[in-house]
């Protein structure tokens, strides 16, 4: 799958959220929702750029700790304060494919978020999470989407993002 083919594919899972009158929060490691990018897809989507932004709420995650300590940390305290549930997290396992982490700690770092994020659904959270598939050989860590596909309730696969 190419970048902007999931940039595409995480704005459409945003806006199905919006469009149904809730807010989201999306935890952004992979920089789908840059403002300008954000508004680009908006117009091209006809969708109110304006509008959607209001019931978006972004957490960046600029590296895979980053990433952890907003899912682990930050999120519960997120629901609070913007009034919902939902939550998108597009290319999650990106930041955890970094070569310049260790892949011990990329797989604690990867347990502890699952962890988090299956006791935030028991809860009644709705989250969605976008990754790619990819052909790549990711060595010891090609294992990393199998064990995050183990722990959803739900898993889609699409072919042609």
């Amino acid at each position: 799958m190419n970048h902007g083919r999931l940039d595409e594919l995480a704005f459409r899972s945003a806006a199905e959220v919006v469009d149904e009158g809730e807010s989201l929060i999306v935890i952004d490691a992979a920089g789908c929702f840059d403002p300008m990018r954000m508004t680009h897809s908006a117009r091209m989507g006809a969708v109110d750029p304006a509008g959607m932004m209001k019931h978006l709420h972004v957490l960046r995650a600029r590296s895979a700790a980053d990433l952890e300590f907003l899912i682990a940390h930050e999120l519960e305290s997120a629901f609070e304060r913007f009034g919902t549930r939902h939550v998108l997290i597009p290319d999650l396992l990106a930041a955890l494919y970094d070569p310049a982490i260790p892949t011990r700690e990329a797989a604690r770092m990867l347990g502890k978020i699952k962890a988090t994020l299956e006791e935030l659904a028991a809860s009644g959270a709705q989250i969605v999470v976008l990754c790619r598939y990819s052909t790549a050989d990711m060595g010891t860590r090609s294992h990393f989407l199998s064990s995050l596909c183990a722990a959803a309730d739900r898993v889609y696969q699409r072919s042609s993002i």
